[in-house]
């Protein structure tokens, strides 16, 4: 018995697929708010300006640090004998690993140079601690000036990312009020001093350093009372992140704009969404939410799909790191935390920044966040059109420059037992589901792998156009290799008596 798919129709679920309505904008830094984007790289300078006037010392957290001009501009002070740096980051996952981190973000770790840098820091002279959940992103200089941002110290972040292509959305916001930096360097200093686990480098040659770990031993009372415009989380003892959040929702009269990397872990998040409900379904308000647009997230994907079932509008790019909130075009925050309910929001360092209308900065971040709404490639759909999506894949491996292993012609046959335990499960996910394939390199066999919502078969390859399921792959089988979205113009599936 057969049956035909074809690439008529709709896919379950929501994706994002490409923007037609994109408007060609470009942005530009000022007024003490920088960004990183493909029109500007004020941020980068902006960083290397404070470090560079700095006359006494310079404290950083950042939880990767890889961009070779900021190292190396750090590097000079220090054998100047000019400046005292204190760095609180993490570690390589030769030592340490996080789950704070996706794997793409854990890949961008492993291949950089964070380590070796921070080997060369420290030779230098910088006083280096580390912590494993240690997310903040900002930069103290002489306890005089700040610059809170989304940036982690890294190329994809400031200067360029793979392959060349533009950078990470990211932006971050000057502070020079004497309180406010007292503040925020406050809570550097209590986490740095207490709330490092790793704070011991042990030469082991000229080219390795490990760092020896430390239990922690910080509790609330190291963290300042504060009324001021920083705002901040950490672990169990401080959630003023989250709770300005939900407050400024709350408040808010016609619209609400917010930027981030992820969308996950909702079902953790309650308040946010009820202040989300609220606010659409008494204040009929409109919420235009702006990410990356992450199609191989399953929680992502989850995550927005409950959010585009409430009414939000979603939108997204490649490369967005970005974090902030602007409601009514007049008060909001710039934040390092993503809409996430298992770290950043309710867990981990964090830090935050309000910031109304009459902040020299106010407008400059707010047309940060509707230039990023406006000129987004990408958006949110709930069903979208089978070749709606296929056409966001097309895109994005062409941008990424990757070459889509040659398999499948766009019409072939795909047998599978009808007695099998996972017949019915096959046929449903195949039919309604994006397919994705990995080609498996095994010389006796032309086996592949083909994953559907996260449930995986194998397949072997019959002839040009024909292929067979062998087996439901368990999930300790499954082979994380490089997966490609199977596009096709239809499918003959048949089911064949064993």
């Amino acid at each position: 018995m057969s049956k035909f798919i074809s690439n008529n129709g709709k896919f379950s679920g929501g994706y994002f697929v490409l923007n037609k309505a994109v408007e060609e904008k470009s942005f530009e830094s000022g007024q003490g708010f920088y960004v990183t984007c493909k029109t500007d790289k004020g941020l980068l300078n902006s960083i290397v300006n404070l470090i560079s006037e700095a006359e006494s010392y310079i404290k950083i957290c950042s939880f990767i640090i890889d961009n070779k001009q900021i190292v190396e501009t750090l590097i000079t002070k220090l054998k100047e004998a000019k400046l005292s740096v204190f760095i609180l980051t993490a570690v390589d996952d030769k030592n340490i690993k996080s789950d704070m981190l996706d794997k793409y973000e854990t890949a961008e770790l492993s291949k950089s140079r964070h380590f070796e840098f921070i080997d060369a820091l420290v030779k230098a002279g910088a006083h280096v601690r580390a912590s494993s959940n240690a997310h903040a992103k900002f930069v103290i200089k002489d306890g005089e000036e700040a610059l809170l941002m989304s940036a982690n110290l890294t190329e994809p972040s400031l200067s360029n990312n793979e392959k060349g292509k533009a950078p990470n959305d990211e932006s971050g916001i000057i502070i020079d009020k004497h309180d406010e930096v007292k503040i925020l360097e406050r809570i550097f200093d209590s986490i740095f001093l207490y709330g490092t686990e790793f704070r011991r480098f042990i030469n082991l040659s000229d080219n390795t350093q490990l760092i020896g770990k430390n239990e922690n031993d910080i509790c609330k009372s190291d963290f300042p009372e504060s009324n001021t415009n920083v705002i901040w989380s950490y672990d169990r003892f401080h959630h003023s992140i989250y709770e300005n959040l939900n407050s400024f929702i709350a408040n808010a009269r016609e619209t609400v704009n917010l930027s981030t990397y992820s969308i996950v872990e909702l079902d953790n998040l309650s308040e946010l969404i009820n202040a989300f409900k609220i606010f659409l379904n008494e204040k009929k308000g409109k919420i235009k939410i702006y990410c990356r647009a992450m199609n191989h997230r399953y929680d992502h994907i989850a995550a927005c799909k409950e959010l585009s079932e409430l009414g939000i509008e979603i939108y997204g790019d490649m490369f967005n790191h970005s974090k902030g909130i602007s409601v009514d075009n007049r008060e909001g925050i710039i934040f390092t935390a993503n809409i996430d309910g298992k770290h950043g929001l309710k867990d981990g360092f964090e830090v935050g920044y309000k910031i109304d209308s009459s902040h020299i900065s106010f407008e400059k971040f707010n047309s940060f966040l509707n230039y990023q709404i406006q000129s987004a490639p990408f958006v949110y759909k709930l069903s979208p059109n089978k070749t709606d999506l296929f056409d966001f894949y097309k895109f994005w491996y062409d941008e990424k420059e990757i070459k889509v292993a040659s398999i499948f012609p766009e019409i072939f046959e795909i047998k599978f037992r009808s007695n099998a335990s996972f017949a019915n499960e096959f046929e449903e996910l195949i039919s309604n589901n994006p397919i994705f394939f990995t080609p498996l390199s095994r010389l006796d066999t032309k086996e592949i792998q083909l994953k559907i919502m996260g449930k995986a078969y194998l397949l072997d390859k019959l002839n040009e156009f024909t292929f067979v399921v062998k087996k439901k792959l368990h999930f300790k089988d499954i082979v994380k290799g490089e997966e490609y979205m199977l596009f096709y113009n239809k499918i003959n599936l048949t089911k064949y008596e064993s």
